[in-house]
């Protein structure tokens, strides 16, 4: 992968980590210009450019890594989903799911202001949200964002305008009001995607065990009575399973012996033991 493809595919972690470092040197020059004069109303004004706008920038990368590594499960869920359904894909260097070396079997496009694949497998479309942000969300996030470094702006503005310590103090309020706008944006932003990663898991979960039906062999009769102890090996696959668990519903499917599959372990979604 070249540094422009990474850049695209990384580039909430890579604002997050800028958004970090200018954090951190706000917070050393904040320290530097307190430490080096004795005029209260000037400690007043780093204290807004350097310790509130180094709160500010250092929450705001905070924000971005917490929704950056959601969207790394959405993103996940498309392939775990593809997988369940008996379509495994490779990963193309640009980060998108792509087909396995006989052609694309997806394409990326924006579509509503975010960026979704559209998956052309099999001849049909099928679109994948790569984020579950929808363009108002995007919008009310970048607007809050903006009212917040309007408002830390502002806030230095009264601070440096004044010689005056009690009226420097009413910069410091107004940048306080910028971190509150800054960390309500970002909750709601990094919410949203949680609420909807939670959504779809249990809408992933629930609904594959809902149609998975009852576990057959591979000549496509139900194991007779005896034959196991409930737990079932998905034909290929190197863990055993309880019968209902989502990884059986796109397989076929043998009764687990302990004495055959010496080296299978347990499934981690459905607890086999």
């Amino acid at each position: 992968m070249d540094f422009v493809n990474w850049l695209k595919v990384e580039r909430e972690r890579v604002a997050a980590w800028t958004s970090i470092a200018i954090g951190g040197a706000c917070l050393i020059a904040g320290w530097i210009g307190v430490s080096g004069t004795k005029e209260t109303y000037q400690q007043i004004t780093y204290i807004v450019s350097g310790g509130i706008s180094s709160l500010f920038f250092l929450g705001l990368g905070v924000g971005l890594l917490v929704s950056a590594d959601l969207h790394d499960e959405w993103r996940k869920m498309d392939r775990l989903e593809r997988v369940l359904a008996g379509r495994p894909l490779a990963q193309g260097p640009d980060g998108d799911d792509r087909g396995d070396g006989n052609g694309p079997r997806s394409l990326a496009a924006p579509i509503g202001g975010g960026r979704v694949t559209i998956d052309v497998s099999g001849g049909t479309a099928t679109v994948m949200a790569a984020s579950p942000l929808r363009h108002r969300d995007l919008t009310l996030a970048a607007g809050g964002l903006t009212l917040a470094l309007l408002l830390l702006a502002g806030g230095w503005f009264r601070a440096s305008a004044t010689v005056n310590a009690r009226s420097s103090l009413d910069g410091v309020v107004i940048a306080v009001f910028a971190l509150a706008a800054c960390g309500l944006s970002m909750a709601r932003y990094s919410g949203q995607i949680g609420r909807a990663v939670g959504a779809r898991k249990r809408q992933l979960v629930t609904g594959l065990a809902g149609d998975s039906g009852p576990v057959r062999d591979q000549a496509g009769e139900a194991p007779a009575a005896g034959r196991s102890d409930g737990r079932y090996m998905a034909e290929g696959g190197v863990r055993f399973h309880r019968a209902g668990c989502p990884v059986l519903a796109a397989h076929a499917v043998a009764p687990y012996n302990p004495r055959i599959h010496r080296d299978a372990s347990p499934c981690d979604l459905c607890d086999a033991e």
